[in-house]
This record gives structure tokens, sequence and C-alpha cells, in this order.
């Protein structure tokens, strides 16, 4: 019984931080030109590579030169250095507490989520992969490629929400960043290495369990969110019902007396029937 009375209230407090925190949504937070630069900062890096892949400056690129491939990969994956920078501007917490692990889990997760985008776009480079796309397959690798580089920027978003973990962290947001990163990255990212693996012969083992993980993790993690986000929804419906329920009762009164509070005209038994309510 106490740990059932322990789950309630800590499911009770769950829910009244995760419906504050739809509340908070749609703010600008604190330190809002961090998430409004990374933004910018993806979508000018974004059409940079599009640009130098859609006119084949990249892919005619000398394999042996030091200004080659290899170099434009690393350029491409130091977005992750600027990235680390604009986390640490929140990083202002106590040690051990539970605003720095998500500050540590956010680097690490959207760091690695470069690093595969950067490897993923190597498959456009004929000299390494030794593979000829076809024309939808590599405006595809192109299109997902660019994508996981902006949807860092609700990362930056919720934390620049919580303000330095003063607030809790939006549950909506978390839940629709998990949805867009199964639905536009790992899942498609899955896809395409097995078909590269199967149809090529392409070496893509590494990073393939990688997407296999990331998938099972984050269903993993979703189903109580989903429960948590469920539970604060049916709660705030339940105090809307209250109020206007409360409103209407209070309407009826104020209608039973003559819309004014004054009961001099009612009948006697109506008077006894609003007093004994009143009591």
């Amino acid at each position: 019984m106490v740990q059932q009375s322990g789950r309630e209230r800590k499911t009770e407090s769950s829910a009244k931080e995760s419906s504050s925190s739809v509340k908070s949504f749609l703010q600008p937070g604190s330190l809002p030109l961090v998430y409004t630069v990374w933004f910018f900062y993806s979508s000018l890096l974004t059409a940079k590579v599009v640009l130098l892949f859609k006119l084949d400056v990249a892919q005619s690129l000398d394999a042996d030169s030091a200004f080659g491939p290899q170099l434009l990969k690393v350029i491409i994956a130091s977005a992750a250095v600027v990235f680390l920078l604009l986390v640490e501007t929140h990083n202002n917490a106590e040690p051990h507490s539970d605003h720095q692990a998500y500050i540590y889990y956010l680097i690490t997760s959207t760091v690695f989520e470069i690093f595969d985008s950067v490897t993923f776009l190597g498959i456009l480079f004929p000299t390494q992969s030794r593979i000829v796309l076809t024309y939808p397959l590599e405006n595809s690798v192109l299109l997902l490629s660019c994508v996981n580089f902006i949807l860092p920027t609700m990362t930056l978003y919720k934390l620049s929400l919580s303000e330095f973990g003063k607030k809790p962290r939006s549950l909506g947001l978390q839940l629709l960043y998990k949805c867009l990163h199964l639905g536009l990255v790992n899942i498609p990212y899955f896809v395409i290495r097995v078909y590269l693996w199967s149809l090529y012969d392409h070496d893509v083992t590494l990073f393939l369990l990688k997407n296999i993980l990331a998938v099972v993790i984050a269903a993993r993690t979703a189903v109580p969110d989903i429960k948590l986000w469920w539970h604060s929804i049916q709660e705030s419906q339940g105090k809307r019902r209250k109020f206007f329920s409360n409103a209407m009762e209070l309407g009826a009164v104020y209608e039973i007396t003559d819309n004014h509070g004054d009961d001099s005209n009612l009948p006697s038994y109506e008077k006894k029937v609003l007093h004994s309510t009143e009591l």
C-alpha cells in the first residue's frame, strides 16, 4: 500500500509537471537566440551541402587529395562542435542534477546523430562507396541527411523552455521530437541501408545497428511518456468540465435569485430550497 500510494503521488506530480509544460509551450523561453542561431546555422549548412552535391562539386573531389571527400566530411561534422557550444550555454546546473544529466545526454546523442548523417552522406561519394545511386535514391539520401541537421533545433528549444532546469521539460515537444526522429531519420536510414546492403553489398554494419537500437530505445521510452501525456490531458479536461459545471451552477443560482441575488420576491418554498442548498 505504501508503494502504491507513492507511485500514485509520483504519477500525479508528473502529470502536473507535464500539464504545466503544455502551458509553457510556444513561449520563447530563456536564451531564445540559442535555438534561433542553430536553426539558421543548420539551414545554411544544409543549403551548402545540397548545392555541393547537386552541382557535382563534392562527387568530383579527388580522393587522394588533401582537400578531398574526407576533409569535406570533417568540415560538415564540425557542426557537432557548434551544437556542443550552444548546449553548454544552458549548463549552469548543480553536479549530478537531472538538468545536468539531460544536457550530457543531449550532447552525446545529438553529436552521434550528426556523425550518422555525415556517414550517410558518404554514400553519395562514388569514389568511396563504389555505388552509383539512382536519381530518386540520391535525393532521398541528401534530403534525409539534411533533415537530421535541422531537427536538433527542437531539443535546444525544449532546453530553453526549462529555463536552466527550473521548469519541467515539455512532454509534448519531447514526444513530437521522438516521432519525427523515428519517421525522418532512424527508420528511413535503416531501410536505405538494408537496401544498399542487400543489393550492392555495401558495408553498413555499424550504423545499421545504431539505427535498430535507436528505434527500440525510442519506442521503449515513448510508451511511458505517451501514458503520462494522456493522463495529463484527461486531468486537464476533468478540471475544465468541473469549472464549467460550477459556472453553470453559479449562473443558475443568480437566475433563481432574480439575477442580482435578491430573493425578496421569491415564493416561500423557493426560498426554503435556496437556503437549504446554501447551507
